[in-house]
């Protein structure tokens, strides 16, 4: 039924791995970017979800730890010295790419990653160093579920706004025309005002797919995400001021602890803008 539906990738005629169609009547089953998760997949067919698996879950590996380091050591003194040669070195030794990490600095040119969420500290780009380091911790955990905790560190946020979010290239690629059913009917229904298509259209996403423009209707990021620095941070809960009050617990004022930027102190309420 045309690229990108279905895949099969065959280890020793028993296993594969199966990419999720774009167009699927059940959204949380779909590819809605074209892209899909490869990452700590097992090809074998003996480690198919309907049998036992002994596929391996890293929780804390020394690669994390070198990374750390890099971060830690570069944030408090400003120079690559100590073991950040040896620990970046090792990094890139095992990952098979140039260990030489300097040349990579070195050809960085920061207007060209503005629009990495993680080039940016409070609203300002990094400098090539830093940045780099950030870059090749992206590389090494991408797929793992630690890019929010690393952009909150950060404070990478602050100059989201109307961000979109992009799939692979559809609109003037090799694929546009080429998903088709059995009967060569293209499956591709565009009608963002209408609600009822199945892909974001050319004139308001360009050449990418864009997969919270494919409908207007309750639709609250349509024109793309904003960012509220009160996220950085999580609300203390109202039982925290309720409990360190003074004599009457109804008065969350006179209590000695106090909440984090930008979040009430009253439940239900929701996050405002820093001061």
């Amino acid at each position: 039924d045309g690229p990108n539906l279905i895949e099969y990738i065959k280890n020793d005629g028993k296993g594969y791995f199966y990419r999720a169609p774009i167009f699927e009547g059940q959204v949380e089953n779909s590819n809605a970017t074209g892209y899909c998760l490869r990452k700590g997949l097992n090809t074998s067919g003996n480690m198919q979800t309907t049998k036992e698996s002994y596929t391996g879950c890293p929780i804390f590996r020394a690669a994390e730890a070198y990374l750390n380091y890099l971060e830690a050591y570069y944030e408090l003194h400003g120079n690559l010295q100590g073991n950040c040669d040896t620990y970046w070195k090792a990094l890139r030794t095992r990952a098979g790419v140039d260990t030489e990490y300097q040349n990579t600095i070195d050809n960085t040119i920061m207007e060209k990653e503005k629009n990495d969420w993680g080039s940016y500290s409070t609203g300002t780009q990094v400098n090539t160093t830093l940045y780099n380091i950030r870059r090749e911790r992206r590389n090494e955990f991408i797929g793992e579920g630690m890019r929010w905790t690393d952009l909150k560190r950060w404070r990478a946020c602050d100059q989201v706004n109307g961000y979109q979010v992009e799939g692979m290239r559809y609109w003037g690629s090799v694929y546009e025309g080429t998903w088709t059913d059995d009967a060569g009917k293209d499956l591709v229904i565009v009608d963002v005002d209408g609600g009822t298509g199945n892909i974001s259209s050319e004139a308001v996403s360009g050449v990418y797919i864009r997969p919270y423009q494919i409908s207007r209707i309750n639709n609250s990021v349509f024109n793309g995400y904003k960012f509220t620095p009160a996220h950085y941070l999580s609300p203390l809960p109202q039982s925290a001021f309720r409990q360190t009050a003074g004599g009457d617990q109804t008065d969350l004022s006179s209590s000695v602890i106090y909440q984090n930027p930008g979040w009430p102190k009253v439940a239900g309420q929701g996050a405002g803008e820093v001061k």
